[in-house]
């Protein structure tokens, strides 16, 4: 019994572009090139936590992996969130102006309907990401 495969070539390239993409805004080329061959040397699913589990161990990268679920994700999704609400705010509040409450919410709901959908159906969730991208 294997995993099914729900996303479609065009829905996959489109997520891995835009990781590909978000992710290497904020890394010079020299560290782009380091994932690139650390891919190439362990070309294992896992990323991250299989890198930290070669090179230190797997208390290091048990403690990765916990404290990127725990921490390190939901505060990135809050960050995205609370930043989208900033952006809807203004167009119906001029800058620095909407209340607090107000953005709070928004960015509340986006990550309840963004989970909602990504729970109901994984094919519907790539929809969304992949229209979310262009």
């Amino acid at each position: 019994m294997g995993l099914r495969r729900s996303i479609g070539f065009i829905s996959g390239s489109g997520l891995t572009i835009g990781a590909m993409v978000g992710s290497g805004i904020f890394m010079s080329p020299g560290e782009v090139l380091g994932a690139a061959e650390l891919g190439l040397m362990y070309p294992e699913s896992g990323g991250a936590y299989v890198y930290i589990n070669e090179a230190l161990g797997d208390l290091f990268a048990f403690l990765y992996a916990w404290s990127s679920i725990l921490i390190v994700r939901p505060a990135s999704a809050a960050i995205g969130a609370v930043s989208f609400a900033d952006y809807m705010c203004e167009v119906f509040y001029e800058p620095g102006c909407a209340p607090s409450l107000l953005k709070k919410l928004i960015g509340m709901s986006l990550i309840l309907f963004l989970g909602m959908v990504n729970a109901k159906s994984l094919k519907l969730s790539s929809l969304v990401s992949r229209d979310q991208q262009l």
